[in-house]
């Protein structure tokens, strides 16, 4: 007799096998970090106990004060990566590529270690600017990876953050050095930087670190909002090869067929999606009056608000279109990365007739 093979049990096993590698590694992040606050806090007595010198205390508080506002974002970071891009990710997006967990673990591993350094240097800005400077390099290089890894869809814009501010302050450290800049807390002048790189990370990065479950109860299935898709495409000028040209009519129903087909195959997948090329063009041809940009601009926002998702499908010129540009700034002022989806994936090329014209 041969055995049956429970799908849903595999999975689950498989998903409690993630699950499980996760929370050792949230584990081990948690010990190193209180460890890192422990040993910075007594370094920090210490100096309070032993030292005459203000310069030595408030140098030393400075930088005491740096590790908890650094610490915060980079804990809570970890913990929000790991579980929307290993737990939640491979549930919603089962296609799309995720990062292998064990860069994941080697990472944050690197970086735990690194902030546990920063403790052990309370005393000295120098090396403590140099960890930290480290720090914010190897989550520079492992961000970059993971984007490209998961195919550079999701903009790391915490990882720009991080290389501004690194700019930032090494090229101050480099003319204070230079020019013999010294005063009582040049040393500690980075800390600021600090404090002005956590707060941008949070101001750009809100609805990662506290999205919507996590700013009150979590909704039960009777209650909550559902997921609404705003699904976007170029339509009405002649990209790539004349943006500034309307397109033909042959072109712009070419791209309507080409949206609704990518409609459809999110909507058979159990999604709620509103297509405005799908809704609009229909309009379109039986309109007699022309109106004007800002009227459609206005339409398009009175759906968008209510989205909480905007894909792009990726025909020829999408990257040239306005429109698409204008939508995808309106969601990111909404704290919602833009997400693409080839037209190729869907199995929409120029070998059939009623999407070639969306090629051309």
């Amino acid at each position: 007799m041969t055995a049956q093979i429970d799908e849903k049990s595999l999975k689950k096993a498989r998903d409690d096998s993630v699950s499980a590698n996760i929370k050792v590694l949230e584990n081990f992040y948690s010990f190193v970090i209180s460890f890192a606050l422990t040993q910075a806090t007594m370094k920090f007595i210490d100096t309070c106990i032993s030292s005459g010198s203000n310069v030595d205390i408030y140098g030393e508080l400075a930088l005491y004060i740096s590790i908890l506002i650094l610490i915060v974002p980079f804990y809570q970071g970890m913990n929000r990566f790991l579980y929307d891009t290993h737990v939640v990710r491979p549930i919603k997006k089962p296609n799309d590529p995720t990062s292998p967990i064990l860069l994941d673990i080697y990472a944050f591993l690197l970086m735990s270690i690194l902030i546990f350094s920063l403790g052990r240097f309370l005393d000295d800005p120098r090396v403590f600017f140099f960890i930290w400077s480290s720090l914010l390099f190897v989550d520079i290089i492992w961000s970059i990876t993971v984007w490209k890894i998961q195919g550079g869809r999701k903009n790391p814009i915490w990882a720009w953050n991080n290389l501004t501010f690194l700019i930032v302050s090494w090229a101050i450290w480099i003319a204070f050095y230079h020019f013999s800049i010294k005063f009582p807390y040049s040393d500690y002048v980075f800390v600021i930087l600090n404090v002005a790189r956590t707060l941008n990370d949070y101001k750009q990065n809100w609805s990662f670190y506290f999205p919507p479950e996590f700013r009150g109860a979590a909704p039960d299935e009777t209650t909550k909002v559902a997921e609404i898709i705003y699904l976007a495409g170029p339509y009405s000028n002649d990209a790539p090869e004349n943006p500034d040209v309307a397109a033909s009519s042959e072109k712009r129903l070419a791209r309507f067929n080409a949206i609704t087909e990518a409609a459809r195959h999110y909507v058979e997948k159990g999604n709620i999606v509103y297509s405005p090329l799908t809704m609009t063009h229909p309009i379109d041809l039986r309109m007699t009056n022309r109106l004007s940009s800002d009227f459609w601009v206005s339409f398009d926002e009175a759906f968008m608000e209510h989205c909480s998702r905007i894909i792009v499908l990726d025909l020829p010129g999408w990257d040239k279109s306005n429109g698409i540009s204008r939508e995808i700034e309106f969601f990111r002022n909404k704290g919602i990365e833009a997400e693409h989806i080839s037209p190729q994936f869907l199995q929409i090329d120029q070998s059939q007739e009623q999407y070639r014209a969306a090629f051309s």
